[in-house]
């Protein structure tokens, strides 16, 4: 086994990582921007009518706890339902502040769990957007259609969002999965959850995709021709301020568990793509994650390679 490891960077060079790849995010989503509008919209009627199906089996949300409530549970509208509280409520929440505990649609056959969910959803409804349930009278059209606009915006946002975030994550673990092939030589082999370094990738071999490494979920999983193992995650950030939470928390936290386990047998590190800040990319390395550019994976490919036998 050598002990060749991967470039660590200076501080100017950090700054300078940060400023590309910021540079890249604007232009990648500028070239984005029409298919970005497309999916929105789509999302955004989509979700219209949602609000409106709601609407018409509700009496406009006036007989939200009833027989209709617990058929649009059942039918897989609390998602819609859930985007009208206030504030909206994410489903972890959800289970567990409803009492419920699920958001399966199937599940709220039972009229017990159908009446706690409800009972949720109408105690914490937006009465900000649909004032005329303190009026208790039916809502005018205008009144009514600006509520649908308002939820269905929202919704559209959230989901437009959510795609982005996931699609980008995919494509930058494709890519750096058919760039370790390439230019590697790496063998694609089925994956396999492992606690122990003999049962990981052999040498020369590449998990085909994200597995549990000492009980942590890993993105990319590879065996390092020199006999040690090398894991990967790969994190996309929109923003700045974003960027602590996927690297320094998310990543980091993964890399020392890693490294706890296995010591100097597994190289960890993150390929990252997006907007990250230098003062993360340092704090970063410091903590023993070895940074690579999902525009410029040359240096990991570099180190890949030198670890073949001469």
């Amino acid at each position: 086994m050598t002990d060749d490891l991967p470039k660590r960077y200076t501080w100017l060079e950090l700054v300078e990582m940060s400023l590309t790849m910021t540079e890249d995010f604007v232009r990648a989503r500028h070239e984005a921007e029409n298919h970005l509008a497309e999916r929105y919209h789509e999302s955004f009627e989509k979700a219209l009518e949602d609000v409106e199906a709601v609407f018409e089996r509700t009496k406009a949300l006036r007989s939200l706890s009833s027989e209709s409530g617990q058929e649009l549970l059942i039918s897989g509208y609390l998602q819609t339902l859930r985007n009208m509280c206030r504030p909206t409520v994410s489903e972890d929440d959800f289970k567990n502040l409803s009492d419920t505990g699920t958001v399966s649609a199937s599940k709220f056959s039972d009229i017990g769990l159908s009446q706690s969910a409800l009972g949720y959803l109408e105690r914490n409804l937006n009465r900000d957007i649909f004032s005329w349930l303190d009026a208790d009278t039916a809502p005018t059209d205008s009144e009514r259609h600006a509520a649908a606009v308002a939820v269905a915006a929202l919704a559209a946002e959230q989901k437009t969002k959510t795609l982005m975030r996931g699609s980008s994550s995919k494509r930058q673990e494709q890519a750096v999965r058919e760039a370790l092939i390439a230019r590697c030589g790496l063998k694609s082999v089925a994956s396999k959850s492992f606690e122990l370094l003999s049962n990981g990738p052999g040498k020369g071999e590449l998990f085909d995709r994200e597995t549990l490494v000492a009980g942590t979920k890993a993105d990319v999983v590879l065996g390092l021709y020199d006999g040690r193992i090398m894991c990967l995650e790969c994190k996309v950030s929109n923003s700045e301020v974003n960027s602590f939470k996927r690297l320094n928390h998310e990543a980091v936290d993964k890399v020392k568990k890693w490294a706890g386990s296995f010591g100097k047998q597994c190289v960890s590190g993150v390929v990252i793509q997006g907007c990250f800040k230098a003062a993360n990319l340092v704090s970063a390395q410091d903590d023993g994650a070895y940074l690579f550019c999902s525009s410029n994976l040359t240096p990991l490919i570099d180190f890949i390679n030198g670890t073949k036998s001469e």
